[in-house]
């Protein structure tokens, strides 16, 4: 996971054949994806307030547990649907979804979804979509920070789209919003760096093998960081949403969290109004 070699190079140095150099990695990795529960997880609610403390202290953005982004994983061309997997900028891709706390560790991660799928759409077909409703998931009024790409629910605050019409305490409130959810650009930045093959997978087209690869790279990623394993993070992936990505919302269930977070900054006097 760390070069780009391919398996013939790997398996000369093990002095095995390539195909077996595949088998070994295979095994490893639906392995490594059997404990990876023990290592991504969602906060349990002590967990989830000493998140919320953490950002409020150094981001000023309160009730925030989380922040989630999506991030594309270049591929070859797969045998089958191909056209599925092209995506806006022209290449062939899996979708990377992830939830990242205050420190950089992933809570939550969606990996496989084609790449011409748009971030809402991958949100709606996850397991975080189905289960943000209940009770333990979002203690205390919390909710996790999203870009311009994602709807604005009760459990998930995007900033506020702007028409050149904005007050000033609302485009306060959107670059406080940039600010606080650097921490999941960050960490797929430092995620790619460690693991250089997520730049591009050029041997194997099997999507279901590539897909355990990356869930790999996002277990190992939360392992590294735990034990302070500290890159230099010489790679900077800029996958900020542009205007385009901003989309309708009227498919969602819209529980607008906006007004009450700018009203609760602006009277802690974290905004001016």
């Amino acid at each position: 996971m760390a070069n780009t070699n391919t398996f013939r190079e790997i398996g000369i140095c093990f002095g095995i054949s390539k195909a077996s150099a595949w088998r070994i990695v295979e095994r490893t990795s639906a392995w490594l994806i059997s404990i990876g529960h023990q290592f991504i997880k969602w906060p349990n609610t002590s967990e989830a307030f000493a998140n919320m403390a953490k950002v409020e202290a150094t981001k000023k953005f309160p009730f925030v547990i989380g922040c989630i982004d999506s991030t594309h994983i270049k591929i070859n061309a797969p045998h089958h649907s191909k056209e599925a997997y092209f995506n806006r900028k022209h290449y062939y891709s899996l979708i990377l979804q992830a939830v990242c706390d205050a420190n950089g560790l992933f809570i939550d991660v969606c990996v496989g979804e084609p790449g011409s799928l748009h971030d809402s759409r991958v949100l709606r077909r996850s397991q975080l979509y189905s289960t943000a409703s209940l009770p333990s998931k979002f203690p205390n009024g919390s909710f996790i920070l999203g870009d311009s790409a994602y709807p604005n629910l009760n459990w998930l605050v995007s900033p506020f789209k702007d028409n050149g019409a904005l007050s000033s305490a609302q485009r306060q409130f959107n670059v406080m919003h940039l600010q606080a959810r650097i921490v999941i650009e960050d960490a797929f930045g430092r995620m790619k760096t460690r693991f250089r093959r997520l730049l591009h997978f050029m041997e194997q087209q099997r999507t279901p093998a590539i897909t355990n690869l990356i869930m790999c790279a996002c277990i190992l990623h939360n392992i590294c960081c735990s034990q302070n394993d500290e890159i230099d993070n010489e790679f900077t992936q800029n996958v900020y949403s542009s205007e385009e990505d901003i989309i309708n919302t009227q498919n969602f269930e819209v529980d607008n969290r906006w007004s009450s977070v700018l009203q609760y900054l602006i009277e802690t006097g974290v905004i001016t109004s």
